[in-house]
């Protein structure tokens, strides 16, 4: 059998061939066998092969990824690669090189025989570049093989049957390899838990390919940080020449449309992959939802049972932060029939409040809310919450539903729990004043300054609205207050019906607009005449 190096050669010619779509059945039909006994393969139909792996890994590439990584003889799988072409074109029936089974398992057997004819001076290259500056990526990536291990002291803690290592494998011709480790008896010794290999679309592998590829084409991250571990990759372009790089399991890398993890996760349909990033806890969406009455306990989040729109009988407001768009909504309706509705889109900024929610949904976890895999919320936690609530004053508890969207351990969960306004967590009022400061900080610019200059500052700037309820009734009446030192559940004196009697009222929300913002024009406002303050005024009140 001639050198290693020109065996090498050989392989990485046909397996250009066999991975390239523009190939005909000539191109690895001509002159393949005469090189196979030039090398001194033997062809022996394939039965010293059969012997040790079975018939399935012979003719199969199902039967043949399973086993792939445990051939360690050239003489074994260069003896296997010519006589399953030997039985491709002489001994089968109408069956052709590349037809999808045998293209792949050919593919797939001659990029085993380049790996172990591998040149030693190329091996000693690429050993280098994990410690030294590595050349960026060049050429067509045609294999990406990546490392990643989930030990660090970042990582979940240590249980016999913690996931330690994730092994992924895949071929631009769409093959898939994924090797899953966990702790064995000792933490020393790691055993396989999961082996996968499956096929996806070419066109899905591609845009992996060019993802990846595109990355590592231009300077990108390197460091390392202490106490988590680093993934290690390599990548083979379609040369043969491999590129080594590592970096540590916490931060995925961009792209254009989004990180590469999230990628490769998707067009792979694995939601549990370690990849590059560790595959962190994640918050995907939050909807928080405010109602005024405790009878309205149909949440937003609950199936109605019919199909009839439910009469309106409170304020309501909605806040919602999408991380997939990018996008904060915010929707207010209130009992009189008025809806405002606003969209904020800020992609940095969402992602960044949202990360800060993982730690939002730890602190109502740590309160006995929601336990601790994100699940739904406990049933008998539920059950008291629903009952406190129904024994509790209609007109003095708001009531906060919240649902948060999650990733956590891979799978998306749910939470969903609610609150009245003095059970709120503690984390709230943070929560709340930094969605305010963004919405505070998108003001109009310097077109509209001559207008305001014109006006000049007498006029007034911004107006109160006080939004109160008469007795026990469920309907709230806005009226405007000429100072700012009323406060929730302040009696005042209001004029009312159509002779401007004097009634007295309770105040249930305030709110401050500008006047192009108000949702009831300001000149056909009533006024809060004064507060109430003791029964012998209240005598005087019809």
């Amino acid at each position: 059998m001639k050198n290693q190096e020109e065996i090498y050669r050989f392989a990485m010619k046909y397996l250009r061939l066999y991975t390239n779509s523009k190939t005909t059945e000539l191109d690895v039909f001509e002159g393949f066998s005469e090189q196979c006994f030039a090398f001194g393969f033997e062809m022996d139909c394939g039965n010293r092969f059969i012997e040790r792996f079975g018939t399935n890994a012979f003719y199969e590439i199902d039967g043949l990824e399973q086993i792939i990584g445990d051939i360690d003889e050239i003489s074994l799988i260069t003896s296997a690669i010519f006589s399953h072409w030997r039985y491709v074109t002489h001994w089968s029936y109408c069956e052709h090189l590349l037809d999808e089974n045998h293209r792949t398992w050919m593919a797939t057997a001659l990029e085993r025989l380049a790996e172990m004819t591998r040149p030693p001076e190329l091996v000693e290259e690429e050993s280098r570049q994990i410690y030294n500056a590595s050349p960026l990526f060049e050429g067509k990536l045609w294999k990406f093989q990546l490392s990643s291990p989930n030990t660090g002291y970042c990582a979940a803690p240590y249980r016999p049957d913690s996931e330690v290592e994730q092994q992924l494998t895949i071929t631009a011709d769409g093959r898939i390899k994924l090797l899953r480790y966990q702790f064995g008896t000792a933490s020393v010794h790691h055993e396989l838990f999961e082996k996968q290999n499956y096929r996806i679309a070419p066109e899905r592998a591609a845009k992996i390919m060019e993802a990846v590829s595109g990355y590592f084409k231009k300077e990108h991250r390197t460091d390392f940080v202490t106490d988590i571990s680093p993934w290690q990759l390599t990548l083979t372009n379609a040369e043969g020449k491999r590129y080594k790089a590592s970096g540590p399991l916490c931060y995925d890398p961009p792209t254009p449309s989004g990180g590469l993890s999230d990628l490769i996760r998707a067009e792979l349909g694995r939601s549990d992959l370690l990849v590059f990033d560790g595959l962190p806890d994640v918050i995907q969406h939050v909807e928080i939802q405010y109602c005024r009455y405790a009878e309205d306990e149909n949440s937003l989040f609950e199936e109605q049972e019919t199909t009839e729109k439910p009469e309106v009988l409170a304020d309501r407001e909605f806040l919602i932060l999408d991380g997939t768009s990018g996008t904060l909504d915010y929707r207010r309706e209130t009992s009189s029939g008025f809806k405002e509705n606003k969209t904020w889109k800020a992609s940095q900024w969402v992602m960044e409040i949202l990360e800060d929610l993982v730690w939002i949904a730890e602190s109502l976890d740590e309160e006995g809310e929601i336990m601790n895999d994100l699940d739904t919320m406990n049933e008998s936690s539920f059950s008291r919450r629903k009952e406190k609530l129904r024994r509790a004053d209609a007109l003095s508890f708001p009531k906060y539903s919240v649902r948060i969207t999650a990733r956590h351990h891979g799978r998306l969960k749910q939470i969903t729990s609610s609150f009245d306004q003095n059970e709120l967590p503690e984390v709230w009022l943070d929560f709340i004043e930094e969605i305010e400061d963004f919405t505070a900080s998108f003001r109009t610019g310097e077109i509209f300054g001559a207008s305001r200059k014109k006006k000049g500052s007498s006029e007034q700037d911004h107006f109160i609205f006080c939004n109160v309820v008469f007795g026990h009734g469920k309907r709230t009446y806005s009226y405007l207050a000429d100072q700012d030192d009323f406060a929730l559940e302040d009696q005042v004196i209001v004029p009312a019906g159509a002779d401007n009697h004097e009634a007295i009222a309770t105040i249930r929300s305030i709110q401050t607009y500008s006047k192009e913002e108000a949702p009831y024009p300001i000149e056909k406002m009533k006024h809060i005449l004064r507060k109430y303050k003791d029964e012998a005024s209240d005598r005087k009140i019809n």
